[in-house]
C-alpha cells in the first residue's frame, strides 16, 4: 500500500521509502530518505526504467490511495515480465508509480491451470520453463484416425460425451480457483471450459482471451473453401471458448483493423525468447513437426526416394526413445524446445503439420514452410500463412514441394517487423483505462447475449 508521502509497505510489512524523482539505478540520496529497490529479495519488486522501450523513465512520485489500486505479480528475481506489465500499465495513465502489493503465490506469480486430456500429453518443456507449480485439470480434447493422422470427429464427440461429468466438475474447479486466488484478470488461451465457467458460474473477474483463433471471428478474415458446416461450427466453438471475455486478442500473421463490436483486437503472435534471440543460418537438411505421428509413413517412405536428403523430424509419440535414428540421414526426435529451436534455425526448410506457432516461427528465421493441415482450424491457419507467404499447402507430407521451395522463397521482413511489435502491443491492451472502457453493444448483440446469461444463472453449476 503506498501514501502520499512516498512510503510503501510490501507483502512483508516493512516499509519501503522511494525517493520522488530518481531515475532507478543511480545511486539514491539517503539524505531525501531514497534507495536502491533490490530485485533479489523476495518480496521486493523494482518498478525500473530501460523496461519496454522507455529507457530513462523517471519516477516521478506515488499515486495517493484514492487515486486507484493495481495488483502485481513477482518477486522481482525472475519476473522481469510481470514488472514490465507494471510499467505498460501506468505509463500512458499516470506520470507516476503506484506500488499497492506484491502478490506471493508459488514463489511470485500466480499458478498456471491447464486444460488435459488423456490423448495429448503437456510438453516437458512447459512445466519446466513455467517456473511454478502447474495445476491441471480435465479439458476435451479431438482424437485422431486409427492412422493417426487426420482428426476422428464422430469418435471425438463419442469420447467427450462420455466424460462429460468430468468436465463438469473440472468447470467448478476453475470457478474455485478463480474466487480463492482473488484473480483481477483471468487470461483465456482459448480453453472452452473457461467460458463455460463464465457461462454458468459468472466469476467477478475479468477474463481476456487470447489466441490466434479469436481472427476466425473478424469480419475481414478470409476462410478457405472448406465446407461451410465445419466453418460455421468452428467459428461457434471460438465463440464459446470467450463468453464473457472484456475482450480477444486475436494473435495474426499481419496487422488488421479492430473490431469494437466484436471486442477484438488484433497482435502479433506471441514467439519464445529462445526464437527471438536465434541467429538462423542455411542449412542442408530439412526440418519437421507432426502433430499426429501417423504422418512418420509418409516421412520414411519419401526418405526411401530420397536417402542423401537428411531429415531431422519431431513428433509426440508416447513411449520411444529421445531419438529414434532410422539411419544417418533420417532421425526422429521427441518434442524437445531447446532443440526444436536449434534444428529450426539450421534447417534448409520446414514441414508442419500448420499448427500456428511453428508456421509463426519458421516464418520469423525466414525458413519456407510446407503445411499438411489435419483439421479445419488447421486448414484455416495454411491458407491465411500463404497469404502472408509462408510457404505452400499440401494434402500429404510432399518434401519435393519443400525442395523446391527452398530454392525460391524469400523471407517476409514485414512479418519480423510485426512480431517485435508484440510485447508492447498486447501489454498495451492490459491498461486499466482500455481494459475497463465499455464497448457499445448493438441492440442484436444485448438481446442475444441476455438469453445466453438467464440460460447460466437457470443451470448454474
Amino acid at each position: 500500500e503506498s501514501d502520499a508521502d512516498g512510503g510503501a509497505v510490501l507483502a512483508d510489512e516493512r516499509p519501503f521509502p522511494v525517493e520522488k524523482g530518481r531515475v532507478p539505478g543511480e545511486e539514491p540520496d539517503e539524505a531525501h530518505g531514497g534507495r536502491l529497490f533490490d530485485p533479489r529479495k523476495e518480496g521486493v519488486a523494482l518498478l525500473a526504467a530501460r523496461l519496454g522501450g522507455f529507457p530513462d523513465k523517471r519516477i516521478e512520485g506515488l499515486v495517493r490511495r484514492d487515486q486507484g489500486k493495481l495488483r502485481i505479480c513477482g518477486n522481482g528475481g525472475s519476473s522481469g515480465d510481470y514488472v514490465r506489465v507494471v510499467e505498460e500499465f501506468l505509463e500512458p495513465v499516470h506520470s507516476t508509480v503506484l506500488l499497492d502489493r506484491v502478490w506471493r503465490h508459488s514463489g511470485g506469480c500466480p499458478p498456471p491451470h491447464v486444460g488435459k486430456s488423456p490423448a495429448r500429453r503437456l510438453p516437458g518443456f512447459f512445466s519446466e520453463k513455467i517456473g511454478v507449480p502447474v495445476y491441471p485439470f480435465e479439458s476435451p480434447n479431438f482424437l485422431p484416425s486409427a492412422k493417426n493422422k487426420q482428426v476422428n470427429l464422430v469418435r471425438s464427440v463419442a469420447y467427450n460425451l462420455f466424460r462429460l461429468h468430468k468436465y463438469l466438475s473440472s468447470i467448478r474447479y476453475i470457478n474455485r480457483m478463480i474466487k480463492e486466488t482473488r484473480a483481477d484478470v483471468v487470461v483465456n488461451f482459448y480453453e472452452l471450459l473457461t467460458g463455460l465457467t463464465y457461462l454458468f458460474c459468472h466469476p467477478k473477474a475479468l477474463m481476456v482471451c487470447i489466441a490466434h483463433q479469436y481472427l476466425f471471428l473478424h469480419p475481414d478474415f478470409v476462410f478457405p473453401g472448406q465446407n461451410r458446416l465445419s466453418l460455421v461450427s468452428l467459428k461457434f466453438f471460438t465463440r464459446m471458448t470467450a463468453i464473457g471475455a472484456t475482450k480477444k486478442l486475436a494473435l495474426s500473421f499481419r496487422k488488421m483493423r479492430e473490431v469494437p463490436s466484436e471486442r477484438i483486437v488484433v497482435v502479433p503472435p506471441l514467439l519464445r525468447k529462445e526464437v527471438l534471440e536465434t541467429t538462423p543460418v542455411n542449412g542442408d537438411y530439412l526440418h519437421g513437426y507432426l502433430l499426429n505421428s501417423g504422418f512418420s509413413e509418409e516421412i520414411r517412405s519419401w526418405h526411401k526416394v530420397h536417402p542423401n536428403v537428411a531429415l531431422h523430424i519431431f513428433w509426440d509419440k508416447k513411449e520411444v526413445r529421445p531419438e529414434v535414428k532410422v539411419d544417418s540421414f533420417l532421425s526422429f526426435h521427441q518434442l524437445n524446445d531447446t532443440l526444436f529451436i536449434r534444428y529450426m534455425a539450421g534447417a534448409k526448410a520446414y514441414a508442419t503439420t500448420a499448427g500456428f506457432e511453428s508456421v509463426c516461427e519458421a516464418m520469423y528465421l525466414g525458413k519456407p514452410v510446407l503445411m499438411v493441415p489435419t483439421h479445419i482450424e488447421q486448414s484455416c491457419n495454411a491458407f491465411d500463412a500463404v497469404q502472408a507467404g509462408a510457404g505452400v499447402v499440401a494434402d500429404r507430407f510432399d518434401l519435393d514441394a519443400l525442395l523446391e521451395l527452398s530454392r525460391t522463397h524469400r523471407p517476409n521482413p514485414a512479418f519480423s517487423h510485426w512480431v517485435k511489435q508484440a510485447d508492447w502491443l498486447i501489454l498495451r491492451e492490459f491498461r486499466p483505462d482500455l481494459l475497463m472502457e465499455e464497448t457499445p453493444a448493438s441492440l442484436w448483440r444485448r438481446l442475444s447475449t441476455r438469453w445466453i446469461y438467464r440460460l447460466g444463472k437457470t443451470l448454474s453449476i
